[in-house]
């Protein structure tokens, strides 16, 4: 997958790659309008149908979800066929360092 950093999803500015998993790539993003910074999961599957409803009702169980061990969702959306999850970041600049990143850092999965 290239490196998608500069180009805008949604809401957000992809401002670097965080970390790679095997569904997903991790990127810290700006908010364009409110200079907030989140981190975005954007899945590497394009999503048709019943795929994109069903991530849709995940991303609405998780905004649900408050807990210290768990990210935040603050965001969700598709963009040119890609599903992305925004979420809460940790850290000063690195867009992790919470519990939920452990292994990020070094290139883990996520």
């Amino acid at each position: 997958m290239s490196d998608r950093a500069g180009q805008q999803l949604g809401n957000y500015r992809l401002l670097r790659l965080i970390g790679r998993g095997r569904f997903a790539e991790v990127y810290l993003g700006e908010h364009l309008h409110l200079g907030t910074q989140a981190a975005i999961k954007v899945l590497y599957a394009n999503l048709t149908g019943e795929d994109s409803e069903q991530l849709r009702s995940e991303a609405r169980t998780m905004a649900r979800l408050i807990h210290p061990h768990i990210v935040r969702v603050l965001d969700f959306g598709f963009e040119g066929g890609a599903g992305f999850v925004g979420g809460r970041t940790w850290g000063r600049g690195t867009g992790c360092g919470g519990p939920g990143c452990r292994g990020l850092a070094g290139g883990g999965a996520i």
